[in-house]
């Protein structure tokens, strides 16, 4: 597992709270689909949509059904 950095959870977080329209301390570093109900399916389709334009690289399958949590969208923003 990489090191996620505060600033990358932070840029994850904004990302999020943008798609959910929400202020971005609404929403705990550790969210995940399991405990933020805000992150239905949706939502997960947004933020796969919000990595891609923000990399600028398609997704692989891979990290499109392992992104679960606000941890891995930060790693995955991180690593484009």
């Amino acid at each position: 597992m990489n090191v996620i950095h505060h600033q990358d959870l932070e840029t994850a977080r904004q990302m999020l709270a943008d798609i959910i329209d929400q202020p971005p301390l609404s929403i705990p570093l550790d969210a995940d689909v399991f405990n933020f109900p805000a992150w239905d399916s949706l939502v997960h389709v947004r933020i796969l949509l919000a990595i891609e334009a923000k990399t600028g690289r398609l997704l692989d399958s891979d990290l499109i059904s392992n992104l679960k949590s606000l941890q891995d969208v930060a790693e995955a923003l991180n690593h484009h």
